[in-house]
């Protein structure tokens, strides 16, 4: 079952059928964090952190710290 816990699934019409996604950009536009400056292995992990966000082992406060992520300013957080 998708799950879409902060509403960033978007759908793609193929040739095959429609297919759906996780939209970064979306994240920019609810104001989660700037993600277009974010390295790409970032993006990578952030990707993966929204496709599992189902709010026990990865949370809505992972996915905001991630796209929050900035090296000049180490986190705790895991």
């Amino acid at each position: 079952m998708i799950k879409d816990t902060l509403g960033v699934l978007r759908t793609l019409n193929l040739q095959e059928g429609v297919g759906s996604y996780y939209s970064l950009p979306a994240l920019d536009e609810l104001g989660v964090g700037v993600v277009n400056r974010l390295p790409v292995c970032i993006r990578v992990v952030l990707e993966s952190l929204l496709r599992n966000c189902d709010g026990e082992t990865v949370t809505q406060e992972d996915v905001r710290a991630l796209a929050n992520w900035n090296a000049s300013e180490p986190s705790d957080r895991e």
